[in-house]
């Protein structure tokens, strides 16, 4: 297991939600690409001046939360309320800011 739960609240100061689940094995913010046990991170297309890419979208990856579960997501990563969506649910202020904040967990982990 890459992330426990545990580990994953902590890291973002996320709220979870749903059903429970020991953790995930992977990360993935492309419903497309994201293989069974993952934690889908919703990001929005746009992610403003904070983060420079060459190309921008219009998409929001909550929009794919029902893709990411057909997928097998252990669990999404989200910044507003999904009502209705049957998967666990780590909500954090912004989603964005949540992957920063799990990458700088991982790192001081590994000294």
């Amino acid at each position: 297991m890459l992330w426990s739960v545990d580990e994953l609240a902590a890291a973002t100061s996320g709220e979870l939600s749903g059903h429970t689940i020991a953790g995930c094995f992977g990360i993935s913010i492309d419903s497309r690409t994201l293989s069974a046990g993952d934690l889908f991170i919703a990001l929005r297309g746009d992610p403003g001046p904070r983060f420079r890419t060459s190309s921008r979208s219009d998409r929001d990856g909550h929009d794919f939360l029902s893709a990411a579960r057909n997928a097998g997501a252990a669990l999404a990563m989200v910044d507003r309320e999904m009502p209705g969506v049957d998967l666990p649910i780590l909500r954090v202020a912004d989603t964005l800011d949540g992957l920063w904040a799990l990458g700088r967990y991982r790192r001081q982990k590994l000294g």
